[in-house]
């Protein structure tokens, strides 16, 4: 993991922001651009926040990195991230609901990250109240979890919502002794199947990779209506991470 800034010497750091998919991270490079006064705004054009390209929100740089939905890669970024001096580590993405009240396009604030019977506890954020957000614990899955049955059992622990980035980044935060959040939008009900083919469907860089989708619908053209839902879901809940980046950004810029 390499050699961790003592946390008496993060005062200065940056906010580490971890994302799945490259969508997500738009939501945060839009947020930086588009927000009023207490966001920087980033001239068009500049790439992405990143390692290479810090930007800044409420006057704290940030940096983002994206794992291709990849548990282990979300792992590596933080860090990295963690290494090299952030204040406060961030998971910042979407996720499969498992309390049955949720809906695509909420907002789930975690009040802990719930990891292989461990519980990690979040710093507590100063975001407004919004209709569709909710704060509660989230439930972290190295692998997805589209079966019902399955997101029925994990809700019996109390978690919200399940992703796979979320336990991975706050491993190494606690371990590190840094501040973590985690802000996810729910894409997929807890009743809806999400087909495992659809765990293929990204790459590396975090862009969608259409042809395992194309060929598990082959093998099992029923999973149509599944996949529809699924696309609508992940629509709602990208406008909704885009809605929320900007009050995000400044909650981890005020409260780390």
């Amino acid at each position: 993991m390499g050699h961790l800034t003592p946390a008496a010497d993060r005062s200065a750091g940056f906010i580490g922001i971890v994302c799945g998919l490259q969508a997500e991270a738009a939501c945060i490079e839009r947020a930086l651009r588009r927000a009023p006064e207490r966001l920087r705004r980033v001239p068009a054009g500049h790439p992405l926040p990143s390692a290479g390209h810090p930007w800044a929100a409420a006057g704290v740089s940030v940096r983002v990195g994206v794992s291709g939905a990849r548990p282990a890669e979300a792992e590596r970024i933080a860090a990295r991230f963690a290494a090299e001096g952030a204040r406060l580590l961030l998971s910042f993405g979407i996720a499969g609901a498992l309390d049955p009240t949720l809906a695509a396009g909420d907002i789930v604030i975690a009040s802990r990250i719930d990891d292989a019977g461990r519980s990690h506890p979040c710093i507590g954020l100063a975001l407004p109240s919004r209709p569709g957000w909710r704060e509660g614990p989230v439930h972290g899955s190295d692998r997805l979890i589209g079966d019902p049955a399955e997101k029925a059992l994990l809700a019996t622990g109390g978690a919200l919502a399940v992703d796979m980035e979320s336990h991975r980044v706050a491993r190494i935060a606690c371990g590190a002794g840094i501040p973590v959040a985690a802000i996810r939008a729910i894409s997929d009900s807890s009743v809806q199947i999400v087909p495992a083919f659809v765990a293929g469907a990204v790459r590396a860089d975090g862009t969608p990779r259409f042809a395992p989708v194309l060929a598990g619908l082959a093998r099992d053209p029923r999973t149509l209506g599944d996949l529809i839902a699924l696309r609508r879901g992940i629509n709602a809940a990208l406008g909704g991470l885009g809605a929320a980046a900007a009050d995000v950004l400044e909650a981890c810029a005020t409260s780390a």
